[in-house]
């Protein structure tokens, strides 16, 4: 069984900077369309508002940095940013990513038993991604700070029944 823990490190502070500085166009662009702030400003409001982040790397190379924020009612809300290296990374390293980022999710989902956000409708990877980890799409709106189409993604974990 994979488990995200061979892809990651613990955090640490100079990852904002290298994540902001080389964060891939899609997510740059999703950042902006949600929040209007630069990668960097949006980047660390997320990690000061998130428990348990994960910071993916090959070798030394960083390649995203993820984690789920809290909301008061005790639902997560999950995200995860990219670098520009985590595309040809992960091309080569599909099934490994895959399997390793649903132990993260499966993990996160013992602390928060109902996750949700929303995804830049023109964010097909991310998109891919998040059927792959189970979660379920529900409502289009018009998010964020642009006030474009943004597609809400759910994930409830199920009750275990004694």
């Amino acid at each position: 069984m994979y488990s995200y823990k061979e892809f990651t490190k613990p955090f640490e502070v100079e990852y904002v900077d290298i994540l902001a500085d080389n964060m891939c166009q899609v997510d740059r662009d999703e950042v902006y369309a949600t929040s209007g702030l630069s990668p960097k400003t949006a980047l660390l409001s997320s990690i000061m508002t998130s428990y348990q982040l994960v910071c993916y790397f090959d070798k030394e190379e960083l390649l995203g940095i993820g984690g789920v924020g809290g909301e008061p009612n005790g639902v997560g809300t999950p995200w995860f940013l990219r670098t520009r290296h985590f595309d040809s990374w992960k091309q080569k390293n599909r099934k490994s990513f895959l399997k390793s980022s649903r132990s993260w999710i499966d993990h996160m989902g013992e602390t928060y038993p109902s996750m949700y956000n929303y995804v830049d409708e023109r964010n097909k990877e991310s998109i891919t991604w998040l059927k792959h980890l189970n979660f379920t799409f529900t409502d289009k709106i018009k998010y964020g700070f642009l006030q474009i189409p943004f597609i809400k993604f759910e994930k409830y974990n199920e009750l275990e029944v004694a």
